[in-house]
């Protein structure tokens, strides 16, 4: 198990520690020592033990803190945060490699969070799942492809039987049986049978169906209402019935019995590689694109993660580890602005006669006579000027002090001491404000639920390395 040990948001130690019981405290005789005068000679015990890992309250003064409630022993989860006094403890499990790469997928953390352990197991469900998610986005894709092929089938047997009524047409309208040509429609792919009929009922052709009669209802439904009749029969067989007809005179039919074959029967006597290559491709696909999305997008999704509950938790450091070295910059940044923000202390100066005006100043500062709370009173006139304002520490970028009036504007509902980054959570006017802070822009403007808003700084500062930014709405 690895420790990590903060003083006031300092890394002081990182140990590495094998199973056992280890005793922590002010005395030189612990295993861990936490040299302060808040901490009790023997303060707690850490027992290591695989699954069983925990730290224990050995009826200290000032106690374990976890999560900021005291506890008598607590179980170990992962990334496990500890507070004794002034220090900090991170406990974090020993991976192996292919553990600590199964984890990073999201069927590993899925595997985490249910507490087992990603052992070669989960590398085969996590096989079978992409396995099933490619076969199922084939099957859906051979699906769609069945309905589209056979609909243009259904149109090219509709074809056929046009074509034979305009072949045909001229020898019904003169009687004439003898000249009838359908030999090269019987051959096409598809056709179970064609048939001449007049307007009695008579098959004119082929030959050995003559003075044969056909008695289907669609044909006669045909014939009434003088346009082409689709029926299907069976699973894949369509009946077509195709009028005669010359202005408002009919002279019969032309009958066309088709099959309408799925693409699968087609590619397995024609395009015998279809389905294998539009698999290929598919999966190939989707390969891609996840791996698009593990590689590039899935890494900043998590760190973004991360840095919003660091934000949130007050935490000094980052517990997750990147995917790739680019986005280290990104992490040491926030981790070093963390370490200088986790343990800075408020206190509130009290209200000086303005209704609902609060501000706080940090303590740890050198105030010089005079300058310490500066700012309060610049808030305090803008407050009575019904001003939206608020004060910035420019060595943290904390806000130190703010008016009612720029609470309701950003809709701040916690009146704690709180960071830029916690406010101004939208990146171009977080933006504008930090390029009027270091003096790139005399005004900043930023849009506010379609409002206009000017952002400037106050002309006097807010003494002891606070200034004080002021937000006007343009009429």
């Amino acid at each position: 198990m690895d420790v990590k040990i903060y003083k006031n948001g300092i890394l002081e130690q990182e140990l590495s520690l094998s199973e056992g019981s280890y005793l922590l405290g002010r005395s030189n005789n612990c295993d861990i020592v936490l040299a302060e005068k808040n901490i009790s000679r023997k303060h707690a015990r850490l027992v290591v033990a695989n699954d069983q890992s925990s730290i224990e309250d050995l009826g200290s003064s000032n106690g374990v803190l976890v999560g900021g409630s005291r506890i008598n022993k607590q179980k170990f989860v992962e990334n496990l945060t500890v507070n004794i006094g002034c220090f900090t403890l991170l406990f974090q499990p020993v991976l192996n490699k292919k553990d600590e790469k199964l984890k990073t997928t999201s069927l590993g953390r899925i595997i985490s969070l249910a507490g087992c352990k990603p052992y070669k197991t989960a590398y085969l469900l996590l096989g079978l799942f992409y396995l099933l998610i490619a076969y199922a986005v084939v099957s859906f894709a051979g699906s769609t492809l069945d309905t589209l092929f056979q609909k243009m089938e259904l149109e090219r047997a509709i074809l056929i039987s046009k074509s034979l009524v305009q072949l045909n047409s001229p020898y019904w309208i003169q009687s004439d049986v003898t000249m009838f040509r359908i030999d090269a429609f019987e051959k096409e792919d598809g056709v179970i049978q064609v048939l001449l009929v007049d307007k009695y009922g008579r098959i004119l052709a082929p030959i050995d169906k003559v003075d044969h009669t056909i008695d289907h209802p669609l044909y006669a439904k045909s014939l009434k209402s003088g346009v082409i009749e689709i029926e299907k029969q069976g699973k894949d067989d369509y009946y077509i019935s195709h009028p005669v007809r010359l202005g408002t005179k009919i002279y019969g039919a032309a009958v066309v019995t088709y099959r309408v074959r799925p693409l699968a029967s087609v590619a397995a006597t024609n395009f015998g590689v279809l389905y294998g290559v539009l698999g290929f491709f598919l999966l190939l696909i989707f390969c891609i694109a996840w791996a698009l999305v593990r590689i590039i997008i899935q890494p900043l999704k998590d760190l973004s993660i991360e840095i919003g509950d660091a934000i949130r938790e007050r935490r000094d450091s980052l517990t997750a580890s990147t995917a790739y070295p680019e986005l280290n910059d990104i992490k040491n940044l926030f981790e070093r602005l963390f370490a200088r923000l986790a343990f800075v202390q408020d206190s509130v100066i009290p209200d000086n006669g303005v209704n609902g005006m609060q501000t706080h100043v940090k303590t740890g500062h050198e105030v010089q006579p005079g300058q310490g709370v500066l700012f309060n009173e610049v808030l305090e006139l803008l407050s009575k000027q019904k001003k939206n304002a608020c004060c910035v520490d420019l060595d943290t970028h904390q806000l130190v002090g703010f008016t009612p009036k720029f609470l309701s504007l950003f809709e701040v509902v916690d009146t704690e001491m709180c960071h830029m980054l916690e406010v101004f959570q939208e990146e171009e006017i977080l933006l504008t404000i930090m390029s009027v802070l270091d003096g790139n822009e005399r005004v900043g403007n930023i849009s506010i639920s379609g409002r206009s808003i000017a952002v400037k700084l106050y002309d006097d500062r807010g003494g002891n390395g606070n200034v004080i930014l002021v937000f006007d709405e343009e009429v």
